[in-house]
């Protein structure tokens, strides 16, 4: 028996899988370790999963909106969107959800359509839409002062698989 033409396999209960899962998608962990840490924030912006937050000490959290919010030197300031499948909306949190926070760990992460990101990649983070792609919190691998800027160096590619596959280490 050969492999069907449309990249699924029906198992004897009529299951259909697919061959090729996804490797990794937007805001899914990616390996538990003792290291993680997450917090819980109620956001103030839509919030795609996978994309960079900013947090502000009073417990709420967004997209980043300019420069600063990216580059803030505390690191209690940011972390990463984890996806929730229970939202409605299947892609991101809503103005006032309670929002899943990875601030230190391993998370697959939300990119540009068209950013290649490798492992040795100096990342940036959209904060303003403009050429490239217009979701905020999104990484990208140039350097775009006018839209994107670099995060603190505790931010490094764990895992790069090419175009829209990026597994960021936040430490």
């Amino acid at each position: 028996m050969g492999f069907p033409t449309n990249n699924t396999y029906n198992t004897a209960t009529g299951l259909s899988v697919p061959l090729k899962p996804a490797v990794g998608t937007p805001g899914l962990i990616y390996d538990v370790s003792e290291g993680n840490e997450i917090v819980t924030m109620i956001a103030t912006t839509a919030i795609p999963f996978g994309a960079f937050i900013f947090m502000s000490s009073d417990g709420f959290c967004s997209v980043p909106a300019v420069t600063g919010n990216v580059t803030a030197p505390n690191a209690a300031q940011r972390g990463i969107a984890i996806s929730d499948h229970n939202k409605y909306s299947g892609n991101g949190y809503d103005i006032g959800d309670a929002v899943r926070v990875l601030r230190r760990g391993r998370i697959w992460v939300l990119t540009d359509a068209a950013a290649n990101i490798l492992y040795s990649s100096t990342l940036f983070v959209r904060f303003a839409a403009g050429a490239g792609g217009a979701v905020l919190g999104a990484f990208r691998t140039d350097a775009d002062t006018a839209t994107a800027s670099s995060p603190p160096v505790a931010m490094q590619v764990f895992h790069g698989g090419g175009v829209g596959q990026c597994v960021v280490d936040l430490s």
